[in-house]
């Protein structure tokens, strides 16, 4: 019986552990939303930084043109990769996986939040949370 019952106890024990994981996991699905939306408000806040104007009468088109140089209209460059776009991997990553696969996937690009990372970054990391997503979960351990 005393195997029994330690077992039974193993068990409550393991279940209790997984409750309190998952609420940490909501916690910090929280505390991710909390701060994308503080982060969101703070791009559009009416003092963000402005470009500087050009000074003097003669912007870069006519002195450009002044210059002999042609500035005819580019290519379109594609739509960039927004910062909810990357939270949002990062946090699909952090739900499907773990806080710890999220870490290491920012360590990689020498970041330890998503405020680290460069916006030319973005579209990588987003690629890496894909692919940490679609790697079974005991994969590392094999």
């Amino acid at each position: 019986m005393a195997i029994e019952d330690d077992l039974a106890q193993i068990n409550r024990s393991v279940q209790a552990l997984a409750g309190v994981a998952e609420q940490l996991r909501q916690q910090l699905v929280v505390l991710v939303q909390a701060l994308v939306a503080a982060n969101k408000s703070r791009a559009t806040a009416p003092n963000a930084a402005k470009p500087p104007k050009p000074k003097g009468k003669r912007g870069r088109k006519a002195k450009a043109a002044a210059n002999g140089v042609d500035h005819a209209p580019a290519e379109p460059e594609p739509a960039a990769i927004s910062y909810d776009e990357l939270s949002a991997a990062v946090t699909a990553v952090v739900d499907g996986k773990s806080v710890a696969a999220a870490i290491e996937i920012l360590g990689r690009f020498g970041a330890k939040s998503g405020r680290d990372l460069k916006p030319e970054q973005y579209e990588a990391v987003i690629a890496a949370c894909q692919d940490a997503l679609q790697t079974p979960l005991l994969a590392n351990l094999v």
